[in-house]
């Protein structure tokens, strides 16, 4: 991810490598995030994220529930993951 601030998207489905660019301020907004058969990387043990990374989900009480697949059914302002997120950021005070 190498864009500063996306628009909002309707649902991302991560089966490959998502990895956030070092270096920059990000925002990313979805109203729904399934890392399904992929990785999401912001940042790693060995080199953290040190610049800003907002993650923003977007939705209503009222919006339709998302259907993931026929066996995983979820509400909206969902971040689902079945595989691997990893992040690492500034150390803590």
């Amino acid at each position: 991810m190498d864009v500063a601030d996306t628009p909002t998207f309707r649902l991302v489905t991560v089966n490959g490598l998502l990895n956030f660019k070092r270096g920059m301020d990000i925002t990313f907004r979805s109203k729904s995030i399934f890392v399904r058969a992929g990785e999401f990387h912001v940042g790693s043990k060995e080199n953290p994220f040190t610049n800003n990374c907002k993650i923003i989900l977007s939705g209503n009480k009222s919006n339709q529930a998302m259907a993931y697949d026929s066996s995983v059914e979820a509400g909206n302002k969902v971040f689902a993951n079945i595989n691997v997120v990893k992040m690492y950021g500034k150390a803590r005070n």
